[in-house]
């Protein structure tokens, strides 16, 4: 759990070298963002799965999926720390390669577009949903929609080149938030 007290802001964790008082808060100086006399504890954020929306559209058999927080990527410094865990190779090729085929197919299936682009612009900047779902656009064949996908695809290749960013099907993305076991409190997977 990230937590904010007063100017500070971490994660918490056990420490097993206290004295065993019921309410407890020790905060390192790294902690500390600016002062403050605000002395009320806050959950700022747990580990959670990412969360969706499902809508049917006009068609009958299409299902699209709107998902209310954009995509998570793995970068070169998290592929390593994973690699280091004995997380295989063939994992990251395998979401590279996905990643590869979604963005190819953004170029093909107007449900995958309205996905991609869901996830590339700004929620307020295009109203997609307006656009897409009632107003019958076909955001692959529209010349304007189309070289803006293409900007997008261009510009995810080289990350993906530069800095080894591929992204993490959503399904399968969750936020962790992760402390060092300083003191070997934590029991082993859990």
């Amino acid at each position: 759990m990230q937590i904010r007290y007063g100017g500070c802001k971490g994660v918490l964790t056990v420490c097993p070298e206290l004295n065993g008082c019921s309410q407890q808060l020790v905060l390192r100086h790294s902690m500390r963002k600016f002062s403050s006399d605000h002395d009320i504890l806050e959950s700022c954020r747990i580990s959670s799965p990412r969360k969706a929306i499902f809508c049917l559209p006009k068609k009958k058999h299409e299902i699209f999926v709107l998902f209310i927080s954009g995509p998570l990527y793995l970068n070169r410094q998290t592929i390593v720390l994973l690699s280091h865990r004995h997380v295989h190779d063939i994992i990251f090729l395998l979401l590279q390669q996905e990643h590869h085929l979604w963005l190819i197919e953004s170029l093909l299936y107007p449900s995958i577009t309205y996905d991609f682009l869901y996830d590339k612009l700004t929620r307020n900047f295009f109203p997609l949903r307006e656009l897409f779902l009632d107003g019958q656009l076909n955001l692959v064949e529209e010349p304007f929609f189309r070289q803006l996908i293409v900007t997008f695809i261009h510009h995810d290749l080289i990350k993906m080149k530069e800095k080894s960013r591929t992204r993490i099907p959503k399904q399968s993305a969750r936020n962790l938030i992760g402390v060092v076991d300083e003191y070997g409190v934590l029991v082993r997977l859990k």
